[in-house]
């Protein structure tokens, strides 16, 4: 299995995939839309799905809706810290920062720091 993985990304392109990932994460931040696919991303890195997962898969070790989470919470731990959005609710963060449930960001967020975001609010804002 790992022989056909190897040929759907060559070494020569893994750095430049996993650079325009990041540029897509870090600098448009494509996590903050809702209703981001694996079909969207791959799209807008110009390559197939397949290619993609296996970029995620293998060479990340991770995978779409981990990579997606990962930045989600990472922007969502920022705002809630931050005091341009103190009077946001919690859930309105969670909805900017592309989680389409209050339900599925509590739990994505607690899985991810240990703290629910209220609690990770609280414990900076009372520093």
């Amino acid at each position: 299995k790992n022989e056909s993985i190897q040929k759907i990304i060559k070494p020569e392109e893994e750095k430049d995939l996993k650079k325009k990932l990041n540029n897509l994460f870090n600098e448009e931040k494509v996590h903050l839309k809702k209703d981001l696919t694996l079909n969207d991303l791959s799209q807008k890195m110009q390559i197939s799905s397949r290619k993609l997962s296996a970029l995620l898969n293998d060479v990340l070790k991770t995978n779409f809706y981990d990579k997606v989470n990962y930045h989600r919470v990472e922007e969502a731990k920022n705002m809630l810290v931050s005091d341009k959005v103190i009077q946001y609710t919690i859930a309105a963060i969670g909805e900017s920062c592309g989680f389409n449930s209050k339900s599925s960001f509590y739990r994505v967020f607690k899985n991810s720091t240990g703290y629910s975001p209220s609690e990770y609010r609280s414990s900076f804002n009372n520093k």
